[in-house]
């Protein structure tokens, strides 16, 4: 899963830290410890998937300072801005698997409704029309009440 930086066809390794090359094992010159590298691909997809911070440490056997300097080598930016970015796709994929399933599952289009289109349940006792127009008219304004309670609270 995490490899050591390999050196490139010439035997040299560049550090990231202090910028100077070294020939042979991929540590560096500073004395820091050796570079480590993952595979971009497989990371991408763990912050696509919405894996947590321990999730990707133990995938990728190491600890979140080394993740974190390998995202600031590798994409210029810190640990938390890289997986934000990734898993932006996974929301957008979960997103379109939940819209599809929905075409065969009432219950996922009636949730959808809920969190994107501001559909509620109407209250039980709203249900119950007696027929009177001054009951629902009553009914509603109590149900108008409660809900204008519930959003201040």
């Amino acid at each position: 899963m995490a490899t050591l930086l390999k050196p490139d066809e010439n035997g040299q390794v560049k550090c990231s830290w202090c910028g100077q090359e070294k020939k042979g094992a991929p540590k560096c010159p500073s004395g820091r410890g050796r570079l480590r590298d993952f595979d971009k691909a497989l990371f991408e997809n763990l912050c696509h998937i919405h894996c947590t911070v321990d999730e990707i440490e133990a995938i990728l056997n190491t600890n979140q300072q080394t993740i974190d300097k390998w995202c600031l080598r590798t994409y210029k930016a810190p640990f938390k801005v890289v997986r934000g970015k990734y898993s932006e796709g996974g929301k957008a994929s979960l997103r379109r698997n939940q819209f599809a399933l929905s075409k065969k599952n009432a219950a996922m289009s009636i949730w959808l409704g809920k969190q994107y289109l501001n559909q509620k349940d109407l209250p039980q006792d709203l249900e119950e029309f007696s027929g009177k127009l001054s009951d629902l008219l009553q009914k509603l304004n109590l149900y108008k009440k409660h809900t204008k309670d519930a959003v201040t609270t």
